[in-house]
């Protein structure tokens, strides 16, 4: 009788012509990227400051700050992410069904 799944000879993704042709798209990708970095990075913190401009109010005749563009959340959680680091992740493990995780340990 046969054994279940597990390594072994032949087993796994075979490298294919689908996985070459995804690793060249990548790497060209990868090329076309770092032609532009700085560009695409200035481009990033513009979209988190979103584009503001000061304006008259109609309303009191004195100058106020008006976003034309809207700040970017999630490029400013991108840009602080990248030069902080992410924040910590609290993660919770329990057993089946929400049952407590029993830990057995055998000496």
């Amino acid at each position: 009788m046969g054994t279940r799944g597990g390594a072994g000879r032949g087993q796994g993704r075979k490298r294919g012509y689908k996985s070459i042709a995804a690793e060249k798209a990548r790497e060209h990708l990868a090329k076309r990227i770092a032609q532009v970095w700085d560009p695409l990075i200035n481009a990033k913190i513009d979209l988190a400051l979103g584009h503001k401009q000061i304006i008259v109010s109609k309303i009191t005749g004195q100058p106020v700050d008006a976003y034309m563009t809207a700040p970017d959340a999630s490029s400013v959680q991108y840009l602080m992410n990248q030069q902080v680091g992410r924040p910590t992740e609290k993660v919770e493990v329990s057993g089946r069904d929400g049952k407590p995780l029993i830990i057995r340990v055998d000496e």
